[in-house]
């Protein structure tokens, strides 16, 4: 056992990640992490799911003192606890439904039906534009998910010292790191209006030892060093409904790359009107990267496989997109295909946060991905509007998916000034970003 653990931590970088014995502390994580201006916010339960804490810090010097470091405890009532066990359950159902209602209905209610006002998923006749109260079920869910996650954290938020260094937070030059307890992973925390009121850049970790090693230090992102994987089977072959046609993922992928600016720029990918894209070719995608990003976009979900992506090392990828989770019925079918050679832990590792834990152990520097099915509409819409912040805007990462969730107009259009849309809520809240809100390209 001893050899083979010797051999791990020799040969594998996420062994090492994994060892907290050999990790330097947490007042060295912070003071290493200081190399980007970032604040941890770290949310978590007590063992025994009665209490609730909450730590604000400061990573090195500088910033305002209120909020450098705050403390808060909420000792959670039997009604609180209870309420957290009905959300994450009722949140990890809506994840099932979700999926199921936007493969069949999402190319039907068109680029609209991700706005509000737009047409519901699966009654578009009655929809009316740019009216509250034509919301679909799976956004009316959202959003009340939305208000109980914020009333349940209310009084974490609350209390004096860490009210005061939230409203300490507003307008300063830097990024937010949230470090959730487990549980509290699934539920759209960063939404919450004490966190949105800072308008910081906002991504979410698995711990500060695990934010240490995404390297704060190289927080910059070659263009000339990016890689992309577009639709490698081939399986987004357009709308589903003849009346709405959209373009297909690889028609987006050739706008982008005639645009030095957005993909045009980047060195190597495969896309799948070449070939059909290789486990191992994706793997040498990902561990040739040295300074530089690795964009997955398409239909199903991305490769290479959980198993692999576990034992790659990725260092080089300082930012990952991974732009997935709209199912085709081409994609429907083949995994269905291969659901009978899965075991339960295969099925387990295709889950977002899952695949965002991969990655971090495998070493990348963020990882921007959606955590439910969305639609191939808003797949086009977040990558045009993060291509656009971090390769002509000069964004941050965390900040150009803060432009995504302002969106006010449908892909390709003009706004419209005296009618702006807005995002639904099951689509802005979509994508999250785990690792270094700061890196820019």
């Amino acid at each position: 056992a001893a050899a083979a653990r010797r051999h791990l931590a020799a040969q594998s970088g996420a062994w090492r990640r994994l060892d907290l014995g050999s990790q330097p502390s947490v007042h060295e994580c912070l003071v290493s992490c200081g190399a980007q201006p970032l604040y941890v916010l770290s949310i978590t339960l007590s063992p025994d799911k009665d209490v609730l804490y909450a730590a604000l810090v400061r990573c090195g010097d500088g910033g305002p003192a209120e909020a450098r470091a705050a403390v808060s405890r909420v000792q959670l009532t039997t009604e609180a606890q209870s309420e957290l066990d009905d959300l994450t359950k009722a949140t990890a159902q809506w994840r099932k439904t979700a999926e199921r209602q936007l493969m069949r209905y999402a190319d039907d209610a068109g680029p609209e039906g991700d706005f509000v006002g737009g047409a519901t998923p699966g009654d578009e006749e009655n929809a009316e534009p740019n009216t509250d109260e034509n919301k679909d079920a799976l956004d009316t869910d959202m959003e009340s998910f939305l208000a109980r996650t914020q009333k349940w954290l209310a009084p974490l938020f609350a209390t004096r010292q860490m009210s005061g260094a939230l409203r300490a937070l507003q307008g300063e030059p830097a990024g937010l790191v949230l470090l959730l307890d487990p549980i509290l992973h699934s539920l759209p925390v960063e939404a919450c209006k004490e966190i949105r009121d800072t308008h910081l850049g906002v991504a979410r970790d698995f711990s500060i030892h695990a934010l240490f090693g995404r390297r704060a230090d190289a927080a910059v992102c070659e263009a000339g060093d990016t890689a992309f994987v577009v639709d490698p089977r081939r399986e987004d072959t357009g709308s589903s409904c003849t009346d709405k046609p959209r373009p297909t993922v690889l028609e987006n992928f050739a706008r982008y790359r005639e645009n030095p600016k957005h993909m045009g720029g980047y060195s190597e990918g495969v896309a799948g009107d070449d070939h059909i894209a290789k486990d191992d070719e994706v793997q040498e995608l990902l561990q040739s990267r040295k300074s530089g990003g690795y964009v997955f976009y398409g239909p199903g979900r991305a490769g290479p496989p959980a198993a692999t992506l576990a034992t790659l090392s990725c260092e080089g990828v300082r930012m990952a997109l991974i732009v997935d989770r709209a199912d085709s019925d081409l994609t429907q079918r083949r995994r269905s295909k291969q659901a009978s050679a899965k075991t339960k832990t295969d099925f387990l590792l295709e889950g977002p946060l899952e695949t965002a834990a991969l990655y971090c152990l495998a070493g990348a520097g963020s990882v921007l991905m959606n955590q439910w099915a969305t639609s191939f509409h808003a797949n086009r819409l977040l990558l045009d509007e993060v291509l656009a912040g971090i390769g002509e805007g000069g964004l941050t990462i965390a900040e150009a998916l803060q432009r995504f969730g302002a969106a006010d107009a449908l892909p390709g259009e003009e706004v419209d000034e005296e009618a702006p849309k807005r995002l639904k809520s099951r689509v802005s809240l979509c994508p999250a970003l785990y690792g270094l809100p700061t890196i820019k390209m």
